[in-house]
């Protein structure tokens, strides 16, 4: 069974605590992560593959010798997000905001090794 591939599958990328639904050729943005833009590298930790409802593969917890490869196509911003709280009649007023960084990671295989 070795070098087989599938065309659906549900991973987790380390370091984040989401799981991922992707198909080879499709994309998914994640919360920043350290690799640069065309950087190409590997999951191992693959829960779910499947081909076909008949051809479903479930890790306990995780698949062995199955990988998602992916790159990385983009690092961008996220929208901002402005919050702002006072106290009525105290003259205390704060307001802030935050952009979250994320990661555009394309898949480029999932498969067996």
């Amino acid at each position: 069974m070795s070098g087989k591939t599938y065309q659906h599958a549900v991973f987790c990328i380390p370091g984040d605590s989401h799981q991922h639904k992707a198909e080879p050729g499709g994309s998914v943005v994640v919360e920043k992560l350290v690799y640069e833009v065309g950087e190409v590298f590997s999951v191992e930790t693959v829960l779910m593959a499947w081909n076909s409802a008949d051809d479903l593969q479930v890790g306990m917890p995780y698949l062995k010798n199955v990988r998602a490869k992916l790159i990385v196509t983009a690092q961008f911003k996220g929208e901002k997000i402005n919050a702002f709280t006072y106290k009525a009649k105290k003259n205390q007023r704060k307001r802030w905001g935050h952009r979250q960084r994320y990661t555009r990671l394309n898949v480029l295989a999932i498969e067996e090794c």
